[in-house]
């Protein structure tokens, strides 16, 4: 179980948010793996669809959660990730410098 955290009172507004950014970082990576293992382990469409839908939209990994996406469709027949897969492809999924990682 993660540490407990306690917040500071007298910490400045920039202070407490880079504070509640590392918890948050924690909580995400910590939940990824846990992810991670559920898809891996038990294969079912619904926990490797939530495991992508982190990856893109909470974690920012784009590329992998489109893989992860286009692997569900193929593997496990899941049609929301077909679906988002097909979008991701559609819209593009352009990243700050430009690139356009998932094609």
């Amino acid at each position: 179980m993660a540490d407990s955290v306690v917040l500071d009172k007298s910490a400045t507004q920039e202070e407490l948010a880079e504070q509640f950014s590392k918890v948050q970082k924690q909580y995400y990576d910590s939940l990824l793996v846990e992810m991670k293992d559920d898809c891996d382990t038990y294969k079912k469409a619904t926990e490797c669809h939530e495991y992508a839908k982190l990856l893109i939209e909470k974690v920012g990994r784009i590329k992998e959660g489109f893989e992860q996406y286009k692997k569900n469709c193929l593997e496990y027949e899941s049609g929301a990730s077909c679906h988002n897969a097909a979008n991701l492809l559609l819209k593009g999924a352009a990243m700050p410098d430009g690139t356009v990682p998932v094609y």
